[in-house]
């Protein structure tokens, strides 16, 4: 989770042109199990807040980043949000899932907008655009272990 929100924090001010030099402090919200007796889903996913409405839900500053994690029977969602800079969203399923069913994740947790085009990565597949990117993160045997949606502001 720290390379992931160091990677991000690197991206925003590398693509601003800006020299990475700072650390910030993660705010931890309890995690949240109320959707533990249910599947991952599209419709359980709009209810979690977005990245504009993150601070007033968990009574944050703006700015400030944060890490809360949603608890379903199928996975583990993990919302990482940078201040005003960018948001990392996880998802975690409990057993390996077809690249067709990360897919369709990622397309959830892009709320719509797969970023094209497509690459391999060593052991993740990419999907990419200007201010987001989708990883799928490939086990030994070819099955999807984690799904990883980044969106950052310019």
């Amino acid at each position: 989770m720290k390379i992931l929100i160091a990677t991000l924090a690197l991206l925003v001010v590398t693509a601003a042109g800006g020299d990475f030099d700072m650390e910030f402090e993660t705010v931890q919200i309890p995690d949240n199990s109320s959707f533990q007796d249910e599947n991952f889903s599209e419709e359980l996913y709009s209810l979690i807040p977005g990245w504009g409405e993150a601070a007033l839900v968990f009574d944050i500053e703006s700015w400030e980043y944060y890490t809360v994690n949603y608890i379903y029977a199928d996975a583990v969602l993990t919302r990482e949000g940078h201040g005003t800079e960018g948001l990392i969203t996880i998802l975690i399923p409990g057993v390996p899932i077809s690249k067709e069913k990360a897919l369709e994740y990622g397309t959830i947790l892009s709320r719509g907008v797969v970023p094209e085009p497509f690459s391999r990565d060593g052991n993740e597949l990419v999907h990419e655009e200007e201010f987001s990117r989708l990883i799928m993160e490939l086990d030994e045997a070819g099955m999807i272990t984690g799904v990883r949606f980044l969106e950052w502001s310019p």
